[in-house]
């Protein structure tokens, strides 16, 4: 009682509207039954993240786990189930902070040890438990669904996607309804350019849980990238009749639908709508650009693009259409210089693509995981080309040209103690480095 008195005194100080709410609702339990009542809300949260597990809604899930940590904060068990939801969910920060709670109310078992093998296999540090992670689904973990989970999202990681697929295709063999395999395997058809597979994918995960958000919005951007924007427009229609449904991503793609169908009007509105709150979100600007270079007059176009170009200056079509804009206002200087920036922008895309390719024909090859790292470090993915480079560490511990990569990125980034692992670049530096 006196650890939940302390958390709420510290909420009173750095969120004051929650712990207004904290009171209402404890002053509400006390009334209904004592300290009690602070059990059976523990209990209700714990049922509730739960079933959130079980729908693969796992930021659902840690929002209740957190409820119940505020009446119980010692208590080892939701400690490792807020670790296991964190990790599901990617955000490895608090699945660390978690994990290492554990070992602090000194909580010891096999379901633990098997959790911080599973986060680091998940993070990308998969060689080295691969073999013991492929034992236990060998030998019918219970837990071996969750294992063949993690060890494909850290192969996704350091980019070993043969092994990453095959994991995906058994776990999905053994449960063919598994959402966050589903997805995991449409991001990678859609990457290798198997559109039909990952349509597929997405529209079996949509049937498994109608309601999942993120689901139907990958679903949805699927279909509008293979221009089947009636079909992208019921996925958003749907989504806005959701828990968050006007938010800008949700809008936005609703806003693309209208627009390849030809309602102008209607897209207009709801990017102006987005904007209006959000006026840097990228997207909106593009979209919101791409209709006043065809309705508008180019200056307003221009407004848009310039602003998209200025918070995104990787983005190539941003720069493409911004070229077009000042083009119809005879600008033809300024325009040359973005049309240059489009075709190097193109350029590199194309060129990972390639990389992308090379990987999956010869993934042992440490060269095209350097030169998709070097490609995605100079258009400002950086922690992408970070992955890329361990990865092609991963083949070949002492590939010189990567380790200068990584050294030189390190530096750039003020991580020098990594610099100094990974040593001085050697002969040329990273901007001169030709994978």
């Amino acid at each position: 009682m006196k650890t939940y008195l302390r958390r709420l005194m510290g909420e009173a100080q750095t969120h004051p509207a929650r712990f207004v709410l904290w009171a209402l609702l404890t002053s509400a339990l006390l009334a209904a039954g004592g300290w009690e009542g602070l059990h059976y809300y523990s209990d209700y949260h714990l049922r509730q993240a739960e079933q959130a597990m079980e729908r693969y809604d796992f930021e659902a899930a840690e929002q209740h786990l957190a409820a119940c940590l505020r009446v119980h904060p010692r208590s080892a068990r939701l400690h490792f189930e807020m670790a296991r939801a964190a990790r599901r969910a990617e955000h490895y920060e608090q699945a660390s902070e978690h994990l290492q709670r554990c070992r602090q109310l000194q909580a010891k078992g096999a379901e633990i040890a098997l959790e911080s093998i599973l986060f680091q296999a998940q993070c990308g540090r998969i060689a080295e438990v691969e073999k013991l992670l492929q034992r236990e689904v060998d030998q019918e973990n219970p837990d071996a669904d969750l294992i063949l989970e993690a060890m494909a999202k850290g192969y996704v990681q350091i980019y070993r996607l043969d092994a990453a697929m095959y994991c995906l295709n058994r776990l999905l063999s053994r449960q063919p309804d598994n959402l966050a395999a589903l997805l995991l395997r449409a991001s990678m058809w859609k990457a290798a350019g198997n559109f039909p597979q990952a349509e597929e994918d997405c529209r079996r995960a949509v049937e498994a849980q109608p309601q999942h958000r993120a689901a139907r919005l990958q679903y949805g951007e699927l279909l509008l990238l293979t221009k089947q924007a009636d079909k992208a427009r019921t996925q958003f229609e749907y989504l806005r009749q959701l828990p968050g449904g006007e938010a800008a991503e949700v809008l936005v793609g609703l806003a693309r639908s209208h627009r390849q169908l030809g309602e102008v009007e209607a897209a207009r509105r709801l990017l102006d709508a987005v904007l209006e709150r959000q006026p840097h979100d990228g997207m909106a600007l593009l979209e919101r650009g791409k209709i006043a270079l065809e309705t508008e007059a180019p200056a307003d176009a221009e407004k848009w693009l310039r602003q998209a170009v200025a918070d995104y200056p990787y983005d190539g079509q941003a720069h493409f259409l911004l070229a077009q804009a000042l083009l119809k206002q005879n600008k033809e200087e300024e325009a040359r210089i973005y049309e240059a920036a489009h075709k190097r922008i193109e350029a590199d895309w194309k060129a990972l693509e390639e990389a992308f390719h090379r990987v999956v024909k010869n993934p042992r090859d440490p060269g095209p995981r350097l030169q998709a790292g070097l490609i995605c470090l100079r258009n400002g993915r950086a922690d992408e080309g970070e992955r890329w480079l361990l990865s092609a560490l991963e083949q070949a511990p002492d590939h010189a040209a990567t380790r200068a990569a990584l050294a030189e990125h390190y530096q750039r980034i003020g991580k020098t103690d990594l610099a100094e692992l990974y040593g001085q670049p050697v002969g040329k530096g990273l901007s001169q480095l030709q994978p």
